[in-house]
């Protein structure tokens, strides 16, 4: 009931809308890509998705408000363009240089509102940890998800991967990301997969 009453609410706010019948992880990110936004979820699995994402935990409810001068060198903007800038701001200040009806405003700078939050970017692991695009799916799949259970990998973990050591300060948990981290920084994706597969439990 409170799912058709969010999605009529929506509606009624003219915002588009999609729907899924089962998992919408792929779907999503497929979304976002195209459309060049982040997603906003409470799901973990975006993090190593190829997707800008922001953890629903870290938004903020309250509306901020920003004041931003205007550089310069900005362009006129055409009087068709203002029009369309103007329905977006709802009110909120037009910056210099922007003619609306025939009438050239003076303000000097733009003021917008927006809701506090993190935006979590792939690239920053990536370039943290050398950690090539393609790998990135096995070392989720590594320290488990909706699909695979860690435990899969317990005769990889004790005997292909080799002994997990580091500080006290850090959990087995951390202590084991930071390990396949450094494990995959020195393996292709081809031998990375062939040294797992070599341990996983056989078929019976």
């Amino acid at each position: 009931m409170m799912n058709e009453v969010f999605v009529d609410a929506v509606r009624d706010c003219g915002v588009p809308i999609m729907r899924c019948l089962f998992e919408a992880d792929d779907e999503l990110a497929a979304l976002a890509r195209k459309l060049n936004c982040p997603v906003l979820s409470y799901d973990s699995d975006f993090y190593i998705y190829n997707v800008r994402y922001i953890p629903l935990i870290t938004l903020t409810v309250k509306a901020r408000t920003k004041l931003r001068k205007e550089s310069a060198n900005r362009r006129s903007l055409r009087k068709n363009e203002a029009k369309k800038l103007e329905k977006l701001v709802k009110g909120n200040r037009v910056i210099r240089g922007i003619t609306i009806n025939n009438q050239e405003t003076s303000h000097q700078w733009v003021t917008y509102k927006y809701l506090d939050c993190c935006l979590y970017r792939v690239e920053k692991l990536i370039t943290r940890s050398s950690l090539s695009k393609e790998k990135i799916p096995l070392f989720a799949a590594l320290l488990g998800n909706d699909f695979i259970s860690r435990k899969l990998f317990q005769n990889f973990f004790a005997y292909g991967l080799g002994k997990i050591g580091g500080s006290r300060k850090t959990n087995q948990h951390q202590r084991r990301i930071r390990r396949i981290l450094e494990w995959l920084k020195h393996e292709s994706l081809e031998s990375a997969l062939e040294k797992i597969m070599n341990h996983l439990p056989k078929a019976s």
